[in-house]
């Protein structure tokens, strides 16, 4: 079994020989980018570069899959917002680009918003160039994962965030509104990822924990979008949320993802309990806490704990920092690969 049909399979919740390494965000660290000797800020704006250094992951840690794209502000940027990505002075500076200025000065703003062509969409385009150009670097054996940011995390990107929070209770047309035309543009960049190449895609809803949204806002305003998108994938997709999300684990399982994915602030056990055997379920390691700063023997025991509460692949909770060792990324993959836990049955 290669690493393509053992990553598919198990996002699909198949039988698989053993628990493929691999992740559904971004997973690059600074080797990558530093074999081909480019700035940091440089690889957000060419295709070709994206993709090469989305290539080096097999090559420099083993992990079982490639990802793009590398930075969260693209819905954004779609829709009008600028973005910095903060040209430094330091070549090997790490800053990730970052919203500059809103695409939307107030509420009334939300409610006039209108989804773009695909082809002024920002630097969506040049993330499906990429994801063509990734399937010549990388081992046809080697499954291509793609990302895309959730709508109300979007929706946050273009305007005050706050003042969309407030919207969730004074004006929930105006929210929904602009979550119309967020997963509108969302639909159409997924059924683009896939056409460019992506084996399995991963949508990604930071916006909408426990820590910002109640459950009966996640409900409202979260679920029937979530559940749109990915409604309309037709590969392998993953729902991850970053955050607390033990009180809204099952309506995430319900918005029809054939995967969830989590942070390490839930409780992974009674996650398992409260889902059951079935769902697939990924995470909990901290990219930062376990795997930027952790030991390898910290990394061994979390990977672990995680198969121990009923985790089907121990995954980083979110982006992996590109500082983080690579010795710590081979630990992830080695104690990974090596378990024998929550294997599947056909």
């Amino acid at each position: 079994m290669d690493s393509k049909e053992r990553v598919l399979r198990n996002i699909r919740g198949k039988e698989v020989d053993r628990p493929p390494a691999f992740s559904g965000m971004g997973n690059i660290i600074s080797e990558g980018i530093e074999k081909f000797d480019y700035a940091f800020p440089e690889i957000f704006l060419d295709a070709e570069k994206m993709a090469n250094v989305a290539s080096t992951s097999p090559i420099l840690f083993g992990y079982e899959s490639v990802n793009l794209p590398i930075d969260q502000t693209m819905v954004a940027e779609a829709f009008g917002a600028e973005v910095d990505y903060h040209k430094q002075k330091e070549k090997n500076e790490i800053r990730y680009p970052t919203v500059k200025e809103k695409a939307v000065s107030n509420l009334e703003g939300f409610t006039s918003i209108e989804s773009p062509p695909f082809e002024k969409a920002g630097r969506m385009p040049i993330v499906i160039e990429a994801i063509e150009l990734l399937r010549g670097k990388v081992d046809e054996s080697t499954p291509i994962g793609a990302w895309l940011m959730g709508p109300f995390a979007s929706a946050g990107q273009l305007g005050d965030r706050k003042e969309l929070l407030r919207a969730t209770l004074k004006n929930s047309d105006a929210v929904h509104s602009i979550l119309d035309e967020v997963t509108k543009l969302q639909i159409e960049y997924a059924r683009k990822m896939e056409e460019a190449g992506a084996d399995f895609l991963c949508l990604r809803e930071p916006g909408a924990s426990q820590d910002i949204l109640m459950p009966s806002q996640f409900e409202k305003f979260a679920k029937p979008y979530l559940t749109k998108i990915l409604d309309s994938i037709d590969a392998p997709k993953i729902l991850h949320i970053c955050g607390l999300t033990n009180d809204i684990i099952k309506m995430m399982w319900e918005c029809n993802p054939d995967a969830l994915s989590v942070e390490e602030k839930n409780n992974l056990v009674e996650n398992r309990r409260e889902l059951g055997d079935k769902p697939v379920l990924y995470g909990a390691v901290s990219p930062v806490e376990t795997l930027l700063k952790g030991t390898s023997e910290k990394i061994k025991k979390r990977v672990e704990k995680c198969f121990e509460a009923g985790v089907d692949v121990p995954m980083p909770g979110d982006d992996v920092w590109p500082s983080t060792p690579k010795e710590n990324m081979e630990m992830l993959v080695k104690a990974t690969q090596s378990s024998s836990s929550r294997q599947r049955e056909l």
